[in-house]
């Protein structure tokens, strides 16, 4: 809700050309700190034969070329299609915290 009403996140989805009902992929997209961060990527099994997950990501692409954005894939690992696409992975660092230490 908060980024939603910020205008900060939207979602974006492809559908099939011939049966506009039928959802190939969709993804929720935040702005954040010069990034746009790919925060709920989903696909349905047609999609994954169409492309529709790497079309949808072309698409964002495309729409915000003129904007000094990072597309952030926020996958936990190298996938395949980021690599494809030149991507680099980031290390990020996690705090743990001990049982019983509190």
């Amino acid at each position: 809700y908060n980024v939603l009403h910020r205008g900060t996140g939207f979602a974006s989805a492809i559908t099939h050309p011939d049966a506009p009902e039928e959802l190939l992929a969709a993804d929720f997209f935040i702005f954040s700190h010069g990034r746009m961060l790919s925060l709920a990527p989903s696909v349905s099994t047609k999609g994954k034969q169409f492309g529709a997950l790497e079309m949808l990501y072309d698409y964002m692409i495309r729409s915000n070329a003129n904007r000094p954005l990072l597309l952030d894939f926020n996958t936990d690992g190298d996938t395949a299609f980021a690599k494809s696409v030149g991507a680099q992975s980031e290390n990020y660092y996690r705090i743990y915290r001990k049982q019983g230490w509190f």
